[in-house]
């Protein structure tokens, strides 16, 4: 399932003295299938920009195509259905989005919004559990009873039960400790390798480096970068222009390169690539 984005403009409060452009004239494709990271500095538009892919918003003007349908003012409550029902548009923060007196109850509330009888709706609410490495044991939990881990998990949970093909998730493993962080992590890794289409808004390179098949990178009110991870971080100019910053692995092969008195070939973007290319590095010296 692709999303297209051609001429992109949006603004909030049009007409009005809050009026504020926050997107101009951004174009982007999402292939299914791909993992994607869209970053930039806080208030770039990020937000603004995964809420037009559900039609959540409507571009002011240029046009956002999902599936085929071409989202603005004039498209239909059908089709808007069509598109919100395969794409999984988790928040930042998203445990603030549970409502319901259990846990069932509120994995249940996607599936049957979109037509799935409150049998089939059950069925899914246990396989997204499972899908989110929880026990059936939860279901008749109060989601405030829970810890924040879970609560996010659980918020999780209630978009796979309806079994979106796009994922998309705003900022999804800040504030969670790195326990959590990884437990998170594991699950898009695994969702991304059953097919999934994978689309993380996130500040932290690290995710970028070691997840990504592509990065998106938002400045100056639009989408300025569109590569593998990579290209991005082997981009000095970029990164200064945007703020970016490298990967740990990155910073960390730098550090030794400045005590050790010598350079390697190449920037590293994670731990195994770095192993490898110091002991080819030492193999050198040894020589």
């Amino acid at each position: 399932m692709s999303i297209i984005c051609k001429n992109v403009d949006f603004t909030y409060g049009i007409g009005t003295p809050f009026e504020s452009t926050v997107l101009q004239n951004v174009n982007l494709q999402i292939e299914p299938g791909k993992f994607y990271v869209i970053t930039g500095q806080t208030g770039a538009g990020k937000s603004t920009l995964i809420q037009l892919f559900s039609g959540l918003l409507r571009p002011t003007s240029g046009s956002v195509e999902v599936m085929g349908v071409c989202i603005d003012e004039k498209t239909n409550a059908t089709d808007l259905q069509r598109v919100r029902r395969n794409i999984g548009l988790v928040f930042q923060f998203p445990e603030s989005q549970l409502f319901a007196e259990t846990v069932e109850m509120d994995l249940c509330f996607g599936p049957i919004n979109f037509g799935f009888s409150k049998t089939e709706a059950k069925i899914q609410a246990r396989k997204a559990l499972q899908a989110v490495g929880l026990s059936e044991n939860f279901l008749c939990r109060s989601p405030f009873t829970l810890s924040g881990g879970e609560m996010r998990k659980i918020a999780i949970a209630g978009v796979l039960a309806y079994m979106p093909q796009l994922l998309v998730l705003d900022e999804p493993t800040v504030g969670l400790d790195a326990k959590s962080k990884e437990e998170l992590l594991n699950l898009f890794r695994n969702l991304h390798q059953q097919g999934m289409t994978i689309v993380l808004v996130t500040h932290e390179m690290d995710i970028a480096a070691n997840d990504a098949e592509e990065m998106l990178v938002l400045a100056n009110q639009t989408v300025i970068r569109q590569a593998p991870p990579r290209e991005i971080f082997h981009d000095d100019v970029l990164l200064q222009q945007t703020g970016l910053l490298l990967p740990t692995v990155t910073h960390l092969q730098q550090e030794i390169e400045a005590r050790c008195g010598f350079r390697l070939q190449k920037r590293c973007l994670c731990a195994d690539e770095l192993a490898m290319a110091l002991a080819k590095q030492k193999e050198v010296i040894w020589e």
